[in-house]
């Protein structure tokens, strides 16, 4: 990675806590995203970004790799999911902002 990243805090994760009574999923859930969410602030104020992205990568790999293919698959297809989720929200989100200023309602 050759340049800044800037991830907006609608992107990052969410610090609140786990409500009472949250099922075990929810609290791993919201555990590894305080975790994710310190690390990714971390990284953007340290200016080590690739450094995180490379640590990740290889977390990633090892999932892959001791879980097999079909781990590899899962990994791959949610972060192509999310992605695509992503930017097609910044397009709604660009659009909604373009019908704003014409005046006009979003589609």
């Amino acid at each position: 990675m050759s340049q800044a990243v800037e991830i907006p805090e609608v992107e990052t994760a969410r610090r609140d806590e786990a409500p009472a009574g949250c099922t075990p999923d929810e609290q791993a859930e919201e555990r590894y995203r305080q975790a994710l969410s310190a690390m990714i602030d971390h990284a953007v104020e340290n200016r080590r970004m690739e450094v995180l992205v490379d640590e990740l990568a290889w977390t990633l790999a090892s999932v892959g790799f001791h879980f097999g293919p079909g781990a590899t698959a899962d990994i791959l297809t949610k972060f192509g999911r999310r992605l695509s989720w992503l930017a097609e929200r910044k397009r709604a989100e660009e659009e909604a902002e373009r019908a704003r200023k014409e005046g006009r309602a979003p589609h």
